[in-house]
C-alpha cells in the first residue's frame, strides 16, 4: 500500500489526477456516462483560437486538437475560465464594467498593518539571534567545561577534597544544561509563531502600494505589496487576444 500510494504522488507531480482518471470505479462510470452524454463542454463550438490555453488549463489532458474528448472530460470549466474569447463573451453579456473604487484605509489602520510586519520580521531575527548566540555559547564552552570534569574527576580518585570543587562544577553545568533548554524551547516557540505570523501578513495583512504609513518612505517600499503589473498585463492580452489568421476564427462579435 505504501509502494501504491508513493507511486500515484510521484504520479501525480507530472500527471493530474492519475488515481480518479484510470483506476477510480467512480470516474470509471462518469467517463462511460459522459460519452453519451446530452450535454458536453465544447471549446469554442464553432470557431477556435490557435492559442491552446485550454489545453494548458486541463488538467486531465482532456483537449485534443481544440477538442474536449467526452471520456476524459469532467467538466472542471479550467478551459473555460483560461480561454479569452469565453471572457469577452462574458463581458459582452455583463456590458462595460465601472472600476470598484479601493478603500482607502485610515491611517491608523494603515500604520498598525505596516508595523505588525515589522514586530514580527523583528521578533523572527530576535529569535534566531537568540538562538544562534546561545548556540555558539555552548560550543565555546563545551570543550573546555568537559575537560575541566574530567580533570576534576581523575583527582577526585585519588584526593577526596577534591569533591567539594567537582560537585559545584557539575551543579553549574547542569543549570546551564537546564537554562539552553529553556532558551532553545522559548526560542523555538518563539521563531515559529512569529515566522507564521509574518508569512499570514505578507499574504494577507501586508499593507497595499501606496497605502503604508508610520515608517521612512524606504522602508515602506519594502513592506508594501508592489503595483499589481500581472493583472494589468493579462488586461491588455485579453484586449488584444492572440486569434488565427484562418478567417473562420476571428471574433465577429
Amino acid at each position: 500500500m505504501v509502494a501504491i500510494g508513493a507511486a500515484f504522488i510521484l504520479a501525480g507531480m507530472f500527471i493530474g489526477r492519475p488515481y480518479c482518471r484510470w483506476l477510480c470505479p467512480y470516474g470509471g462510470i462518469l467517463s462511460i456516462l459522459s460519452r453519451v452524454a446530452w450535454k458536453n463542454v465544447r471549446i469554442t463550438p464553432d470557431k477556435e483560437l490557435d492559442c491552446g490555453l485550454c489545453a494548458e488549463a486541463c488538467p486531465y489532458g482532456a483537449i485534443h486538437e481544440l477538442r474536449a474528448d467526452r471520456g476524459l472530460c469532467l467538466a472542471c470549466a479550467r478551459c473555460y475560465d483560461s480561454c479569452p474569447r469565453q471572457k469577452r463573451w462574458v463581458a459582452l453579456r455583463a456590458g462595460p464594467r465601472k472600476p470598484a473604487a479601493a478603500a482607502v484605509p485610515s491611517r491608523w489602520e494603515a500604520a498598525a498593518r505596516t508595523w505588525i510586519g515589522l514586530i514580527a520580521l523583528a521578533a523572527v531575527f530576535l529569535s534566531v539571534s537568540w538562538l544562534l548566540a546561545t548556540y555558539i555559547q555552548y560550543r565555546r564552552v563545551y570543550a573546555a567545561d568537559k575537560a575541566r570534569v574530567e580533570s576534576l574527576r581523575e583527582q577526585a580518585k585519588s584526593d577526596a577534597e577534591v569533591q567539594k570543587t567537582l560537585q559545584p562544577e557539575l551543579e553549574r553545568q547542569h543549570r546551564a544544561a537546564i537554562a539552553r533548554r529553556y532558551v532553545y524551547d522559548r526560542g523555538g516557540i518563539i521563531l515559529i509563531l512569529s515566522s507564521a505570523f509574518f508569512v499570514l501578513w505578507f499574504n494577507g495583512l501586508r499593507p497595499p502600494h501606496g497605502t503604508g504609513a508610520g515608517a521612512p518612505t524606504k522602508i515602506l517600499r519594502l513592506l508594501e505589496k508592489p503595483p499589481d503589473s500581472k493583472i494589468k498585463r493579462q488586461a491588455n492580452n485579453l484586449t488584444t487576444p492572440r486569434y488565427s489568421t484562418d478567417d473562420s476564427s476571428t471574433f465577429d462579435g
